[in-house]
């Protein structure tokens, strides 16, 4: 049975349990009602962010359902400019009870104790990561923000962030200059950045989406694991696979009063999640290598930097490192992340599979000159493995439901999805096509072969057709599920 609505995740299933009572002192074991925190989140899900995912499952859990973490999705509608600065904002002014962000954003709010998580190239690997999380580095830096008002819970690890980039794979300096490459808001990567002669720019979510595809900005720094979910490679398909400019860190916020406001188990069940979610954060993220060759198959395709490449790199750098160390506690912290880089094994290099190298497939709608460019009427398919289906996250249930060969039969007007499962037979479910610009929409029948999509939108995405390859981008709803499985293969034209 198809399933359309989107991928519900941890944070519903927390809310799903969310009804019982803790054992233990104070109002803990009282029953009642559950405490409910609300969480800014500062995008439309949290796929992509399984430490922060999981510390909203460990909060109930522990609490056997006596807290509630209700994530508030998209807090910053397309996550404007300056957005993860209001999130911030919020929690201090009591907007939110809990939120993420990424450390990065703590050098434009005036406290610079961050800043040598991302300083770039320094932290390059996921065992080196994990090392600094382990250090009393995060503590130290996690007391500078009372300044702000907020309290931090805990640091956590992320995806190492590489450039991605629409023309060409960008290798040493000289690709760099001249060109707008997107970052989110923060003093020290716009700093880097410049060092490399290109232009900043903080655009991101929907609008950065549609500069790329505008010509209006030419790269990106995006995790080899975000890329693939986020199908960005249908709008920048080279990624630079052994050039890691620093590591997305993240960092649990609370609002003081509503934190101390609750009880001496209450927030010891915080605090021991937040702990375990920053303990666990490296080995929920590390997924590049499992994640590449689906991300190279769905159009992706990755260059590595020279040595010569990487050393010009680096003395690009040298100016910024030279202001950053202008800090003291800076310039300490930097120099203790040597010291642990020095004796942590970098683990192994990515490979890179012959077929993913080499310029991209350039995909352009068919029926130039036409008002509205439909696809051509055939049979297209994709192999959509329940194992693949894993591998990108989704859940076991899900990914037995929906993994095998999944056929579109496109005839005028009308379209009909198929699913050769190896557990068992999938009615077919039918749906109106129609069109707009160069988006399509897919609008199910009423009945249960077309699962939760009965009687309203199965998805809609931009799409392109190229050597007989269909391909969906920019899909709505936009979740990991839809995304994965309708976007992340080439649907083959075979009749």
């Amino acid at each position: 049975m198809l399933r359309t609505i989107g991928l519900v995740g941890v944070v519903s299933l927390v809310a799903a349990g969310c009804t019982g009572g803790a054992a233990g002192g104070d109002k803990a074991g009282g029953g009642g009602e559950p405490i409910v925190l609300r969480m800014a989140n500062g995008y439309g899900y949290l796929d992509g962010e399984p430490a922060v995912a999981y510390f909203v499952e460990r909060v109930g859990e522990l609490s056997n359902g006596r807290i509630h973490v209700e994530v508030v999705d998209d807090w910053v509608k397309d996550s404007a400019p300056g957005f993860e600065q209001q999130i911030v904002k919020d929690v201090a002014a009591g907007k939110a009870d809990l939120a993420w962000v990424g450390t990065r954003v703590f050098d434009t709010l005036g406290v610079n104790g961050f800043q040598a998580l991302t300083a770039p190239m320094l932290i390059d690997s996921y065992p080196l990561q994990q090392a600094v999380i382990e250090s009393d580095i995060p503590g130290r830096m996690l007391a500078s923000l009372g300044a702000l008002d907020v309290t931090g819970l805990a640091v956590l690890a992320d995806g190492l962030r590489k450039p991605v980039a629409v023309e060409r794979p960008l290798l040493g300096p000289s690709g760099w200059r001249g060109i707008t490459f997107a970052a989110i808001r923060s003093q020290g990567q716009a700093d880097s950045i410049r060092a490399l002669g290109a232009q900043p720019s903080d655009l991101w979510s929907h609008p950065l989406e549609e500069a790329l595809d505008e010509g209006k900005v030419q790269g990106r720094e995006m995790s080899v694991r975000s890329y693939f979910l986020g199908n960005l490679y249908s709008f920048a398909p080279y990624v630079t696979a052994n050039v890691n400019l620093w590591p997305q860190t993240d960092v649990l916020l609370a609002n003081p009063a509503r934190l101390s406001g609750l009880t001496d188990h209450e927030r010891v069940w915080l605090h021991q999640a937040a702990e375990e979610a920053a303990a666990h954060s490296t080995s929920l993220v590390q997924s590049d290598a499992e994640v590449l060759p689906a991300a190279c198959e769905a159009g992706g395709r990755f260059a590595n930097a020279s040595e010569a490449d990487l050393s010009a790199l680096r003395q690009a750098f040298a100016p910024v490192y030279a202001h950053l160390e202008q800090d003291p506690q800076t310039r300490a912290f930097i120099q203790q992340i040597q010291q642990l880089k020095q004796s942590t094994p970098a683990g192994p290099a990515l490979v890179i599979p012959p077929k993913c190298t080499g310029p991209a497939l350039r995909e352009h709608p068919p029926g130039v000159g036409e008002s509205v460019a439909k696809i051509p009427n055939g049979v297209y398919r994709a192999d959509v493995s329940e194992q693949f289906l894993l591998d990108a996250g989704l859940s076991a249930t899900e990914a037995r439901d929906q993994g095998g060969i999944l056929t579109i039969i496109l005839e005028p007007g009308r379209a009909t999805f198929r699913t050769k499962s190896d557990h068992g037979p999938v009615p077919d479910c039918g749906t109106d096509v129609s069109y707009d610009g160069e988006r399509v929409s897919f609008a199910a029948d009423y009945g249960i072969q077309c699962g939760t999509a009965s009687d309203r939108l199965l998805f809609s995405a931009r799409w392109t057709l190229a050597n007989g390859e269909l391909r969906f981008a920019q899909i709505e709803p936009d979740d990991l599920f839809d995304r994965t499985v309708w976007g992340a293969k080439p649907w083959k034209k075979i009749a």
